[in-house]
């Protein structure tokens, strides 16, 4: 019998489900609704737009070339779906729950991703028909996090006037808005305060500065990009000191009004997207807007599996990469799940989750940062002891030196006993493509002597995998 499945998003992980569906449940009917572009906001809003920013020397070019690479890259995705035929449906999804089934009614958005009419009749122009089937993977992905000025101001200064709070609000920006193609046209500002020290604030901080631009980092924690380990960090920290760029932590009260840089960039981290979703029982509707009280609906009504969130809304690890791996291992599942004669290889009764050590962390500031594998304090707590270290800087290495990349560190870790690998960093240019050298080797769980016996080309980069 045909299945049929619905994915909400068309993101990384929803594009991705679709093409990987295909070749796992071979005869599916499969249907991919978003309400904005193809690609999400890895394409439109995140990845692309802020690595195109890494690449320009002068910002009068850079929407061109931007505008032009997203036309090419969403037609490629959508060439992909269409040849896997998947159906593509623009338009904002509202699911409803009831028993042990749902249903999917899509309206219609505008260029913008904005429902046209939010009261619309199910019939009307603005409303499509309910759509059903037998699988439904939501994967609406996430938005960055917003500071509520209103609530800020009014709890800090009762008696502020609210022209005040709105000449913070005019100033306040964040990565969807700082790459609306609206805003790009007008130009990048002299000035920029960034609230937030992870790794989307860091990034964008780096690159606008390499193009001149006046950068400061404000972080209310103890250090900025806490989830890496302290040492590298540290490295990481040095870089952007060396760019120009203040940092200021365990900053607990942000004075806003007196933020003197052009613009303030919110990067205070980012939120899922849960799609409209209603819960139907007997007379009563309930809305529900928090995942968590979702995936127990889901649970009790036993639609675990029939109803899946992947990608950001799985709250593992909010990458593309990570979201394309979720998806292959999902697909890989519900293929499985769908035939018989392999059903009985479906363990605990859902699909295994990535090996959140097997994938990469890569982060592009000026000098870039990648990882693969455990972090140092993970394999202090496991291996107590017993790991070795081994060091390198660049400097050692002739590529390094003839292309002027020496400014680099490579650190390895291995288990002592086994003397197996378990962790690659590396910081310096190009770190972020020579990760995917380590990457192989980690999940291969090659040792010491192994890697130690491989021959890398020379002069290049990837003798710093080199072993002594």
């Amino acid at each position: 019998m045909t299945k049929s499945f619905i994915i909400i998003g068309a993101g990384p992980a929803g594009y991705q489900s679709a093409l990987e569906l295909r070749k796992t449940v071979a005869d599916s009917k499969i249907i991919l609704i978003e309400r904005y572009k193809l690609g999400g906001t890895c394409l439109h809003r995140g990845c692309i737009p802020s690595k195109q920013l890494s690449c320009i020397e002068e910002e009068k070019n850079y929407l061109k070339t931007l505008t032009k690479n997203k036309t090419l890259l969403t037609k490629g995705i959508e060439q992909k779906l269409l040849k896997a035929d998947v159906e593509i449906i623009y338009g904002s999804a509202n699911i409803e729950i009831s028993e042990s089934s749902f249903q999917v009614q899509v309206q219609d958005c505008d260029d913008e991703g904005y429902v046209i009419n939010e009261n619309a009749d199910e019939g009307s122009p603005e409303s499509k028909k309910r759509l059903s089937a037998d699988y439904l993977i939501l994967a609406s992905g996430s938005r960055p996090r917003k500071i509520d000025f209103d609530k800020h101001f009014k709890e800090k200064y009762p008696e502020i006037d609210s022209s005040e709070i709105q000449k913070v609000k005019d100033k306040a920006i964040s990565s969807d808005s700082f790459f609306c193609d609206i805003k790009l046209q007008k130009g990048f500002s002299d000035s920029y305060c960034f609230i937030g020290g992870g790794y989307i604030g860091v990034e964008i901080a780096s690159m606008l500065a390499e193009l001149g631009k006046k950068i400061r980092i404000i972080e209310s924690a103890e250090d900025i990009l806490l989830f890496l380990d302290k040492d590298l960090r540290e490295r990481i920290k040095a870089n952007l000191i060396k760019q120009g760029i203040k940092i200021e932590t365990n900053v607990q009260n942000i004075d806003y009004q007196n933020i003197l840089e052009d613009k303030i960039f919110i990067a205070i981290g980012r939120e899922i997207v849960l799609p409209p979703v209603s819960y139907k029982e007997k007379n009563t509707i309930e809305k529900i807007t928090d995942k968590h009280i979702l995936n127990e609906k889901i649970s009790k009504l036993n639609l675990d599996n029939r109803i899946f969130l992947i990608g950001d809304l799985s709250e593992h690890m909010p990458l593309a990469h990570y979201a394309y791996t979720e998806a292959k291992a999902l697909a890989k599942y519900l293929g499985i799940l769908n035939k018989p004669e392999q059903s009985s290889k479906v363990i605990n009764n859902n699909f295994t989750k990535p090996n959140l050590d097997l994938i990469p962390q890569v982060i592009f500031t000026d000098t870039e940062f990648a990882h693969c594998g455990m972090s140092l304090d993970k394999i202090k707590e496991k291996y107590s002891e017993n790991f070795f270290i081994i060091e390198k800087n660049w400097t050692e290495n002739a590529k390094a030196r003839i292309s002027g990349s020496e400014r680099g560190y490579a650190r390895f870790i291995f288990e002592s006993s086994t003397r197996k690998i378990l962790a690659c960093s590396l910081i310096g240019n190009l770190a972020t493509d020579l990760i995917s050298i380590a990457v192989p080797l980690i999940h291969l769980n090659l040792s010491y002597e192994e890697i130690q016996n491989m021959v890398f080309p020379h002069p290049t980069l990837g003798e710093l995998f080199v072993l002594d």
